[in-house]
């Protein structure tokens, strides 16, 4: 049976700080989901020190999933995110014209002029995705200005060492190694809605334990930013443990999710300690908003917040505040039972809240049947077999 076909495919999403896993059906409702939080040591910064353990970790998930375990699913596929702080992203347009070989030796000479690291040495894949005009101004006065249709080339690559240090845990935890993708690329997968039409851009913000990821897609959902930011949960609540004269770290985790930007909550002293720790991520949201405006001549309509952080009270209400004098962007929090529709005990399970599957299910989301560039996407595993 064809991969695309079958839901013996699970997204598995593997950050510093935790492990999420998800199986969808075909009519894209969780039937089994399962989480571990990872003890430190195992991955930093997205790279695995750890493989024996990442394994072991792994089996751990798939064993107490619910409400079906995963522990003994033969042959089943996973569609892995790599860390978006490995991956690098870059944009760019080509004639409509170019194809084949052309095309590929195109984009090898544009990489190379900006590429971080050695290309000999990297695993990589590109999205094309369907032309738009570009008005040539090159043409005399007298001229009307000619139309050239482009193509956009979205270009991903990391490290090949990377690929094959995921490659191998997955492997040695019982599972194969299908595709390897970015998160960004399933967090769009998951948060753009397949039917609606985007005027203009959407930005995700995710707020992790360690890292904020901020992704803008344009109105076709092509992926045409991502930007890495070094704040995240553990960041706020060491500063309101700070702020608060140095409580257990515990306590100001409670707080956190307890009180967060709400300004109505009786005696919160936590919201002005939140906003200066907030500072950098509403700055550099402004700042990525701006360049993308400004180079892609799009405007960014709406911003999406996900993220074990993006429960906190009231942190659509600060975005709002903050953001709105500059940008008219529609802020709005995520919300995954619109997306998996029928999913009950998954949406309504209280111990672990949905929001933190967005990564895993927009992974197994891939392995649906469909032809939107949403769905379809990069293999970081394309170039390596």
């Amino acid at each position: 049976m064809d991969l695309f076909q079958s839901v013996d495919t699970i997204g598995l999403d593997i950050s510093d700080y935790s492990i999420e896993v998800a199986q969808v059906d075909r009519k894209k409702r969780v039937v089994s989901f399962g989480r571990g939080v990872l003890e430190p040591g195992i991955v930093e910064s997205g790279k695995i020190l750890d493989k024996p353990r990442l394994a072991e970790q792994i089996k751990r998930v798939l064993k107490s999933a619910r409400p079906k375990s995963l522990e003994k699913a033969k042959s089943l596929k996973a569609i892995v995110s790599l860390p978006e702080t490995r991956i690098f992203t870059h944009r760019f347009e080509v004639d409509q014209g170019v194809k084949g070989e052309e095309l590929k030796n195109m984009i090898y000479e544009e990489v190379l002029k900006i590429f971080p690291f050695d290309l000999q040495k990297s695993s990589w894949d590109y999205l094309a995705f369907p032309s738009k005009v570009v008005s040539n101004s090159k043409t005399s006065p007298t001229q009307a200005p000619l139309a050239r249709y482009k193509n956009t080339i979205i270009y991903f690559a990391l490290p090949k060492d990377i690929v094959v240090d995921y490659f191998e845990v997955i492997q040695n935890s019982g599972l194969s190694p299908h595709l390897f993708e970015s998160e960004s690329q399933a967090l769009g997968r998951v948060m753009l809605q397949e039917e609606q039409h985007y005027k203009g851009g959407t930005a995700i913000l995710d707020i992790g334990a360690k890292n904020t990821i901020l992704a803008i897609f344009d109105s076709r959902k092509a992926l045409s930013l991502s930007v890495t930011i070094p704040i995240g949960g553990w960041n706020f609540s060491e500063e309101i443990a700070k702020g608060k004269g140095g409580i257990l770290f515990e306590d100001a985790e409670q707080d956190k999710r307890a009180l967060g930007f709400n300004q109505n909550a009786p005696g919160n002293t936590i919201r002005p300690i939140l906003a200066k720790a907030f500072a950098k991520i509403i700055a550099e949201t402004q700042k990525s908003i701006s360049y993308y405006t400004s180079t892609f001549r799009e405007s960014v309509d709406s911003l999406v917040i996900c993220g074990g952080s993006s429960m906190m009270p009231d942190i659509d209400v600060y975005f709002r505040e903050n953001l709105d004098g500059q940008f008219p962007v529609n802020v709005q929090l995520a919300n995954l039972g619109d997306k998996v529709i029928g999913s009950k005990g998954f949406v309504n399970d209280k111990n672990v809240p949905a929001i933190l599957f967005s990564g895993a299910v927009g992974l197994a989301m891939r392995a649906l049947d469909h032809d939107d560039l949403a769905h379809r996407g990069i293999n970081f595993l394309k170039r390596m077999k």
